[in-house]
């Protein structure tokens, strides 16, 4: 794994769970129930919302992924994915992973869906990640500029590295990612030719 550690602008108010935008809340297949508060969907036993994670890859194939950072609600410095969040009402998946990998990472790159799977996670304490979540994939081209209140670092996984690594070391994951890496196992990511 090699990685980078972001610095400057770093401050919890910067962080994205820090505004109290509306999420939407959908049912198992995705139906949407109306807008509920990002606190009120993460609460307690948490409210099944619409989110979406992306998996990319740089131009030697790895996975990128991001360590969360300290400031994090829920999982804090867990590796969870390149990039993750909620659509706002009316915004499609793609056009928000599309602008959360700008805010998040400091890079453009085209995304394509490869499905989506529903968990929930509780953090004893914290609150829980109740989400319908859309897996989209991308190559990612050019320099990353992580922004600190969210990331605190990238890194640059090997495929077979990760499966070694998420065996030995499971608390260092977000329960999302092993979940999603249940449903789109990493030798089928591996197999994906195309990114782009």
């Amino acid at each position: 794994m090699d990685s980078n550690t972001p610095a400057g602008r770093v401050t919890a108010s910067t962080a994205a769970w820090h505004d109290d935008e509306p999420v939407i809340a959908v049912d198992e297949h995705d139906n949407e129930l109306g807008e509920v508060s990002r606190t009120d969907a993460h609460d307690g036993e948490g409210i099944l919302h619409r989110a979406f994670m992306t998996l990319l890859v740089d131009a030697e194939g790895r996975l990128l992924l991001a360590r969360r950072s300290p400031f994090k609600r829920l999982w804090a410095l867990a590796w969870a994915d390149s990039c993750a969040g909620h659509p706002r009402p009316g915004e499609s998946v793609i056009d928000a992973a599309r602008r959360r990998v700008g805010e998040e990472l400091g890079c453009t790159c085209e995304l394509r869906s490869i499905g989506s799977f529903a968990y929930h996670a509780q953090l004893p304490g914290a609150g829980s990640e109740r989400e319908l979540c859309h897996v989209l994939v991308g190559r990612a081209t050019g320099p990353l500029d992580p922004d600190p209140a969210e990331v605190a670092e990238v890194g640059a996984f090997r495929l077979a590295d990760l499966d070694i690594e998420m065996r030995d070391r499971p608390d260092d994951y977000a329960p999302w990612l092993v979940a999603c890496l249940r449903e789109f196992p990493l030798c089928a990511l591996a197999a994906m030719e195309e990114f782009e």
